[in-house]
């Protein structure tokens, strides 16, 4: 029997197999980023209940009454699911271009309209603080989760 080996993909990965010595070889390939509002990095968020009245996306940040609220996971339209109330550093999207670097530990704002961050309190809820400082050139931030500071 002639010794052979072949191809294939399974879901998110390729790998080659090589009947001679009965291995298989993969070649891992990254997933495509999914578009997060807040895409969480470390700490200890305080989770509270909630059920939506539409469907929440994963990362999508949630403005209930005064304070902003974050989701890890999605929540299905009339489902229990949980938000973090604060705590956490998340990464957020914030404005780039001309003037809107911001500078380390000040307090920033959701703009639920642009859904980015900004340091503009008229209009936008409070989500907390940032982590280190953002040029222009940035497209994201890091933010301490803090909405009621």
């Amino acid at each position: 029997m002639p010794r052979r080996s072949g191809r294939g993909t399974l879901t998110d990965q390729s790998f080659t197999y090589f009947q001679a010595t009965g291995s298989f070889r993969f070649a891992w390939q990254r997933e495509a980023k999914m578009s997060f509002e807040a895409e969480f990095v470390h700490g200890d968020p305080l989770m509270i209940d909630h059920v939506p009245a539409s469907a929440v996306a994963a990362g999508e940040v949630v403005v209930i009454g005064d304070l902003t609220h974050i989701a890890h996971r999605a929540i299905a339209a009339d489902e229990k699911g949980a938000l973090a109330a604060r705590g956490g550093v998340y990464r957020v999207p914030k404005a780039a271009g001309g003037s809107s670097a911001i500078a380390d530990r000040k307090k920033v704002y959701w703009n639920n309209s642009t859904n980015v961050i900004t340091t503009t309190a008229s209009g936008n809820t409070p989500i907390g603080y940032t982590v280190g400082a953002s040029v222009d050139a940035d497209t994201d931030q890091l933010v301490e989760h803090c909405p009621t500071a």
